[in-house]
């Protein structure tokens, strides 16, 4: 539920007596990428977790669920160990699965 919204059913008001706090809250955040210059196509593995949990203590939240999306059509989210190897296999095998193509920074490797 987005708190500033009220239902057709209800008065915003009524609303917000009978829910209490809200249940759910929105953030958008930016992760910064590692890499540095303009956008290109290469793979980079960026650690989400200290501005997610960056994010927890300022919402003060205790319990719960954090879902996390990506409005990027060329962003995947997975969960993982901070491994070196483990970040190297993954472009190894992203690249072998959709090679560069010229205007990649990638294809030199």
């Amino acid at each position: 539920l987005d708190s500033s919204a009220s239902s057709s059913a209800t008065s915003s008001t009524e609303a917000s007596t009978s829910l209490g706090d809200p249940i759910c809250e929105y953030h958008q955040v930016t992760i910064p990428t590692s890499q540095s210059g303009p956008p290109r196509q290469d793979i980079s593995v960026e650690d989400l977790t200290p501005v997610l949990n960056e994010l927890l203590e300022k919402s003060g939240m205790q319990q719960g669920t954090l879902t996390v999306i990506s409005r990027h059509t060329t962003t995947a989210i997975t969960i993982n160990e901070r491994e070196h190897r483990l970040q190297q296999d993954m472009a190894r095998f992203l690249l072998e699965l959709a090679p560069p193509d010229e205007r990649s920074s990638a294809a030199a490797r």
